[in-house]
């Protein structure tokens, strides 16, 4: 008896084949593209493209010219099966927060590092880093500023280490990687990368240069990168590799 092989899916088809069995769900089993395209906030021409490809693998049946389809047997089965993967992978790791002691210390390393140097946060005195598995969802570290010494409270705190913690304008007993209601920032730009290059507005190939005011947008308030104008040369010629790892703001 021959044993089926698991057919192997990149993030980015998982994800269209994980929102398709939703809608799914949702809807008795019709998918349009349009509700995929809504969804996901990708073009109807990408959500097309994806479904011929998912139509010749056998995971899902065009039942209409407007573009319905619905999942096969085959399609529901690798939905299912990856859905309770990531479950799994929830469950077992995420919840736990088992935080790898390197990761968690170059986080916090990084973040004193940054703040003590005022770079690119230069106006903060507080801030949060929190790493993730990009596939599964799991922490890998994650770390608040300012932080306090938690030795402090073995036994009995003494009252000048308490007061000098409680009178802290920055608040250092709020854990703002998981508290605070900040805006998401540069962080974003992970979305724009993404959207831009699956759109084919821009290719890995593609180079911007930071010409300091940008001008396309606000004509009246020009936004510019946080880099000092004086070492704008450093964000010259960027693939979009370079710009997130510069975290250039006129790139994106």
């Amino acid at each position: 008896m021959k044993s089926k092989t698991a057919m192997v899916f990149t993030p980015a088809k998982l994800r269209y084949l994980l929102v398709l069995a939703q809608i799914a769900h949702e809807n008795e089993g019709q998918v349009r593209c349009i509700d995929i395209a809504v969804r996901m906030g990708v073009a109807r021409a990408s959500v097309s493209r994806m479904l011929n490809t998912f139509s010749k693998e056998g995971l899902v049946l065009q039942e209409n010219a407007r573009g319905s389809v619905r999942l096969t047997e085959k399609g529901q089965e690798a939905a299912e099966r990856y859905l309770e993967r990531i479950i799994e992978t929830v469950h077992e790791e995420q919840l736990e927060i088992i935080a790898d002691p390197s990761w968690q210390g170059t986080n916090r390393e990084t973040l004193n590092r940054y703040i003590a140097n005022n770079i690119e946060i230069q106006l903060a005195q507080s801030g949060a880093i929190v790493c993730m598995d990009p596939y599964s969802g799991r922490i890998l570290a994650m770390a608040s500023y300012p932080d306090y010494d938690l030795s402090l409270f073995e036994g009995t705190i003494d009252m000048g280490s308490w007061t000098e913690i409680i009178y802290d304008d920055r608040n250092p007993m709020f854990n703002r990687a998981i508290g605070a209601r900040d805006t998401p920032g540069s962080i974003y730009k992970l979305v724009t990368s993404l959207g831009a290059l699956a759109e084919g507005t821009i290719t890995l190939e593609t180079r911007i240069s930071d010409e300091g005011a940008f001008t396309k947008t606000d004509t009246v308030h020009h936004p510019r990168c946080w880099i000092n104008p004086r070492r704008i040369s450093q964000h010259a010629n960027q693939t979009i590799v370079e710009a997130i790892s510069n975290s250039c703001n006129y790139f994106f």
